[in-house]
């Protein structure tokens, strides 16, 4: 008879205790080649995405609690501002303010009118100044013939 070897590969172990189970499995760990460590790799990067994930959903999270807070926050201001202004008394206020526009627009009217009237009036005045005081050269000037020239008056003689 002839003996023929048979060789096995790829053979594990069973055992019903966990402990050897997990000695003879780490046993292979350092000596990994191939799919096993692309295996290691991959469990190991999914575990960092699911941190990051974990992360960012808490961080979203987050923002949007802080968002609604913020919604929430500016609502009551809206409510609260609304009662500090009421339409009524805002509108009287506009229709107070084109009152005093109108007056003013009023007012530079009359104010322009009368600085034409001034404007007129000193025009008038320096007219009137010139006037006298060619009136009185012309009065200096006939008192002045008059002191120059004597008046001879002749008195008639009588003839008896």
């Amino acid at each position: 008879m002839e003996t023929s070897e048979i060789v096995c590969r790829n053979v594990g172990v069973v055992t019903s205790c966990p402990a050897a189970a997990s000695a003879h499995s780490s046993a292979h760990l350092p000596g990994l080649h191939g799919k096993g460590r692309w295996a290691v790799a991959w469990g190991i990067l999914g575990t960092v995405f699911s941190m990051l994930g974990f992360v960012a959903w808490a961080l979203f999270e987050q923002y949007n609690a802080n968002l609604n807070e913020l919604q929430r926050d500016l609502k009551h201001f809206h409510e609260a501002s609304a009662d500090l202004v009421k339409k009524e008394a805002l509108q009287r206020c506009y229709n107070k303010l084109a009152e005093c526009t109108k007056e003013i627009q009023a007012s530079t009217a009359a104010r322009e009118q009368l600085i034409r009237e001034l404007d007129a009036a000193q025009k008038h005045q320096r007219e009137m100044e010139r006037e006298v005081q060619q009136l009185r050269e012309r009065l200096a000037s006939v008192e002045g013939r008059q002191t120059a020239t004597p008046i001879i008056v002749t008195v008639p003689s009588e003839r008896k």
